[in-house]
């Protein structure tokens, strides 16, 4: 006889394994409805701005394929993907954005990593609006100067090798790069588009980056040729050299300054700046950090020395400097770069893109407009070709800066 009260209760649990089961799949089929719902809602606006018009992506490769589906002749792949992230990099519009396929972003890496470095004695800007290397200024003791490459001037090839196609970092490597005593050919362009081929010999340059001299009635000049880490306190020793020389008042000479290292400029500004903000970076997504100075502060009777050569992180000195009313500013108007760049690795290479800005405490942007000084004053046109030519009695705007400060009491404090 079968036991009917055993076969019930397998019954039971049978209907109740498939209940649950059937729950489960329920509560599965529901929760995952709202999940893919919630991330539909999430995600709506970003995907319906993407459209066919704008995605990159889907129109380089609908193109790929209708091209590679008619073109007659070979596609070499490596070539063709080259060709089309130097694009992108050109079709951002920027100045000093510049791409470098593997092999090249392999031998910045290589090259930046070599300590021993030698130079021509120049200072210059990468921008492809200029066409080149912009020279803001030369060593008058290097051998640039020597072969007779003067502010102003553009270096368009290397070698051969035209900048702009090299990029900043390459092109800089490949005249830095090379052994003391090796010559490097320059193509050379001045101000009127005139070009010229120039042999230079690599030299290991040293060179002063900041000098004080004693003019008369009681002015002391400092001349920043590039701001470094130790900049404040070399700064802060000359003051003092020239403050037990006599001098009441001061002018600052960054005429030609390529600008330089951020924090040896935040320090400087600490020194000559009363409390508050001096320095601001902001990157793409608006995050910023901040550089401020405390309540003491350089107390003297100051001008500022500026030109068209002073560039970069220079002019935002300068910016913070008008923006305190530290000091008359003479001149003229600066360059105009107020973008930060940095080496960026990409699946195929590298690129240095545009990634920050550095902003003044007024936090308007020099980029592309410069810092217009209070008083303008034009260098002659036989000086701007032969600055180190120029004397000090020959200087207009040193003559301008000095008789500015003529009207303004002294009240040294530091």
């Amino acid at each position: 006889m079968k036991n009917s009260g055993g076969t019930k209760k397998s019954t039971y649990i049978s209907v109740f394994a498939i209940l649950l089961a059937a729950a489960v799949l329920i509560t599965w089929q529901i929760s995952y409805y709202y999940l893919t719902k919630t991330l539909n809602d999430k995600y709506s606006k970003i995907f319906s701005e993407i459209t066919t018009e704008n995605d990159i992506s889907h129109i380089v490769y609908n193109t790929d394929g209708i091209i590679r589906g008619k073109y007659i002749g070979s596609i070499n792949d490596n070539a063709l993907l080259e060709k089309t992230l130097e694009g992108y990099l050109e079709g951002l519009d920027d100045r000093y954005s510049s791409y470098m396929n593997a092999k090249e972003y392999e031998e910045y890496l290589l090259e930046s990593s070599e300590k021993a470095r030698t130079g021509i004695g120049v200072s210059a800007l990468y921008d492809k609006k200029e066409n080149g290397l912009y020279i803001l200024s030369v060593n008058e003791k290097g051998p640039a100067y020597a072969a007779g490459i003067v502010p102003g001037d553009v270096i368009t090839e290397i070698d051969g090798s035209n900048v702009v196609m090299l990029g900043q970092h390459l092109a800089e490597n490949k005249i830095t790069g090379g052994d003391i005593g090796s010559e490097v050919t320059l193509k050379v362009e001045n101000k009127y588009r005139a070009a010229r081929e120039v042999k230079v010999t690599r030299e290991e340059l040293k060179t002063e980056k900041i000098t004080g001299k004693m003019l008369e009635n009681l002015v002391g000049l400092i001349t920043i040729k590039e701001f470094t880490a130790d900049t404040a306190n070399e700064f802060k020793n000359v003051i003092k050299e020239l403050s037990e020389s006599g001098a009441e008042k001061f002018i600052i000479d960054i005429r030609n300054n390529p600008g330089g290292d951020i924090d040896g400029i935040s320090q400087l500004l600490d020194f000559l700046l009363p409390e508050g903000t001096t320095v601001i970076v902001s990157n793409k997504n608006g995050k910023q950090k901040t550089y401020t100075s405390d309540p003491v502060s350089f107390n003297a009777p100051m001008a500022l020395l500026v030109n068209k050569n002073t560039a970069g992180t220079a002019e935002l000195f300068a910016a913070a400097i008008r923006d305190y009313n530290k000091a008359q500013i003479v001149g003229s108007t600066t360059y105009g770069k107020g973008s930060i760049q940095e080496v960026t690795e990409l699946p195929e290479g590298g690129a240095n893109i545009s990634t920050g800005m550095y902003l003044p405490p007024s936090e308007v942007s020099f980029e592309n407009t410069g810092i217009t000084p209070e008083f303008e004053v034009e260098l002659p046109e036989m000086y701007l070709r032969n600055y180190f030519s120029m004397t000090e009695d020959k200087d207009p705007q040193l003559q301008k800066a000095k008789e500015v400060l003529e009207s303004i009491d002294s009240d040294v404090e530091y």
